[in-house]
């Protein structure tokens, strides 16, 4: 049923129409709650009420992989009071947006990203870290495998949610147990009797084996205690290691992160893909 009076608008991502109600300068708009639909019918209903674009100044994003929002906040005050500044921080598990808006904006930005340098992986607000991995390994003619101990195949499903990604992702290893990490990564069993399953040592194995393994020249890999049991006084859960290897060489990093099972599992993949991305721009 259409109300008297109302325009429909066509739900190109469903059934129930947009209704838009207008009355002089004043309009109502009604749309379904499905938040796809809701999206693709948010333009054109504003379009059939009649409304006009906004003239306030564009925000400006950056958007930052592997770095709290506490420490990013104290390391960017003073360049924000320098410009007049007042940035918003977004937080996510393993990445910090920061935006701004204004007189300043646009030279307190190319300071944020001189400052931060390869943490800042894209200035477009709704671009992942895994599309600019994606590209990246495609213009090196690259191609990437994953070798995962406590993130259950997460950073194979991050990947492989870019279209495209089989152009340039192998495959993966999910190796929970000390014996496939042996058996099928190739990892020292003396290197897990002297440092644990989670340790820098046993992760940067893990990469290279699944490198060899897959036949890629990149890998990822992540060994860590999500929680929440696991944990010991001397590895406390959210204790994660992970290890990028590539032709040009290898990176490893030591976490500590914060939050529930979930927030440590995405945080840990974002810090893997961005790791990688860090080494091969």
């Amino acid at each position: 049923d259409i109300p008297r009076g109302a325009i429909a608008v066509m739900n190109t991502a469903g059934i129930a129409p947009g209704l838009v109600f207008r009355r002089g300068k004043a309009a109502l708009i009604c749309m379904p709650g499905v938040p796809n639909e809701s999206r693709a019918l948010l333009q054109p209903c504003l379009e059939a009420a009649g409304a006009k674009k906004s003239h306030r100044e564009p925000v400006l994003f950056a958007r930052t992989w592997g770095l709290k929002e506490n420490a990013l906040y104290d390391r960017l005050r003073p360049v924000a009071e320098k410009h007049g500044v007042v940035p918003g921080y977004l937080p996510s598990p393993g990445r910090v947006d920061v935006k701004a808006r204004g007189e300043g904006a646009e030279a307190f930005m190319g300071e944020v990203v001189s400052i931060l340098g390869k943490r800042v992986y894209t200035r477009e607000r709704d671009t992942t870290i895994e599309q600019v991995l994606g590209g990246r390994l495609v213009q090196l003619g690259y191609h990437l495998s994953t070798a995962e101990s406590c993130t259950g195949g997460g950073a194979g499903r991050a990947v492989t949610g870019v279209p495209g990604s089989s152009g340039w992702y192998s495959g993966g290893v999910v190796c929970y147990s000390n014996r496939i990490k042996t058996d099928i990564l190739g990892v020292s069993k003396n290197t897990l009797e002297k440092h644990g399953a989670v340790s820098g040592e046993t992760a940067l194995e893990m990469a290279r084996g699944v490198a060899k393994l897959t036949g890629t020249q990149c890998a990822v890999s992540i060994t860590g205690i999500a929680g929440p049991g696991g944990g010991t006084l001397e590895k406390p859960v959210g204790t994660v290691w992970t290890a990028a290897v590539c032709p040009g060489g290898d990176q490893v990093h030591g976490w500590r992160l914060g939050g529930d099972r979930e927030t440590v599992r995405e945080g840990s993949i974002a810090r893997a893909l961005g790791s990688l991305l860090e080494l091969i721009t």
